[in-house]
């Protein structure tokens, strides 16, 4: 939360918008899938709150039920079923430009989720390059490596990460 914390007060202080407007611009996925109303109010962690998508946002015609998380499941209860728009369907509907990761969920940053990113932006316009951060570390628990980055949207995309990885060379 703190990387969106500070990159939504410096658009505050430059850009002038208010804290909704720009926490607005903001899809957080965490380990259970997008902060939005319906899921985060089951979730309650008050410190994210003020990041859910908003109610009008119709994220409930896209919620995916884990396999293991089926209704059949002994005890399970409304709050123990695991009901979560994935980071792919994030990504398909929203088309972000960025992509920031901190949740060392290794390999969250998938080839199909990268991919889908990437040509996202190519559609809307070719010069746009997708700006893909995986910051955990160390580094066995970074969401994507850099040369799959790369190899993945051909070279396209600025990775930055939070933990160090060798030089890649991309043969053209």
């Amino acid at each position: 939360m703190g990387i969106a914390v500070q990159i939504r007060d410096a658009m505050i202080t430059a850009d002038g918008v208010s804290r909704d407007a720009a926490n607005l611009r903001f899809w957080m996925v965490d380990r259970e899938g997008l902060l939005y109303h319906v899921v985060s109010a089951e979730i309650d962690l008050p410190h994210q709150k003020e990041f859910y998508r908003p109610a009008s946002e119709k994220w409930d015609e896209i919620i995916r039920v884990g396999a293991d998380d089926a209704s059949t499941w002994e005890g399970a209860t409304p709050k123990k079923i695991r009901r979560r728009v994935e980071l792919l369907d994030t990504v398909k509907e929203v088309k972000p430009t960025v992509l920031i990761g901190c949740s060392t969920a290794s390999g969250a940053f998938t080839e199909e989720v990268v991919k889908a990113m990437a040509e996202a932006l190519q559609q809307e316009d070719p010069g746009t390059k997708p700006i893909i951060m995986p910051l955990s570390n160390p580094g066995k628990l970074v969401e994507a490596k850099p040369e799959d980055v790369l190899r993945w949207t051909g070279g396209r995309a600025l990775v930055a990460t939070g933990s160090p990885f060798g030089n890649v060379n991309m043969d053209t």
